[in-house]
């Protein structure tokens, strides 16, 4: 807010109180120096927003790049957040999902449509890619990523070659712990 009896839009420090806001004849929106007065702000035929040095000037504008540079970013953040598993827990994980996907005769339901095991394991890794960055070990693995749709909060359930039914998070259950008794 500019102070009273300041014209709307004209923050000046006390330093340069008294000074016009632009020399007059500027253009609303110009705002340089007095070292480049007289100088175009563009050069002419460039585009408006493109604010390339002297050094990048034949270069083309390339946004796209900003944005690959901000995923790469993100990318490397989310590398930092789930590095905080260990690589024996992932590698318990990796069991896990080896397992399942070695179970060609049985089918996975998600929120009451069957899956085969190849399809469950194309879910359960790009779940946990999505959710999995508190996961630190294979049973929360289970838990948060492997129980229940976090849509629709239906249980995930597992149909065996005998017909029976069963929950995924006692199937993998029993699995980590048949894991752990190898494991010397």
């Amino acid at each position: 807010m500019s102070p009273p009896g300041r014209p709307k839009g004209e923050y000046r420090s006390a330093k340069h109180e008294g000074t016009p806001v632009s020399p007059p004849g500027r253009p609303k929106g110009e705002y340089r120096s007095a070292k480049h007065e007289g100088t175009p702000v563009s050069p002419p035929g460039r585009p408006k927003g493109d604010y390339r040095s002297a050094k990048h000037e034949g270069t083309p504008a390339n946004p796209s790049r900003r944005r690959l540079g901000i995923a790469l970013l993100a990318a490397s953040w989310a590398g930092v957040a789930r590095g905080a598993i260990g690589a024996a827990e992932a590698a318990r994980i990796e069991r896990l999902l080896a397992y399942v996907e070695a179970q060609k005769q049985a089918r996975f339901i998600r929120n009451g449509t069957a899956y085969s095991s190849a399809d469950a394991v194309r879910f359960l890794r790009a779940k946990y890619a999505k959710i999995g960055e508190h996961v630190t070990t294979a049973a929360q693995f289970i838990e948060q990523v492997a129980t229940r749709s976090s849509t629709s909060g239906q249980p995930y359930l597992i149909r065996l070659p005998d017909g029976r039914t069963i929950s995924s998070a006692q199937f993998l259950s029993a699995e980590l712990e048949r894991i752990d008794r190898q494991q010397p």
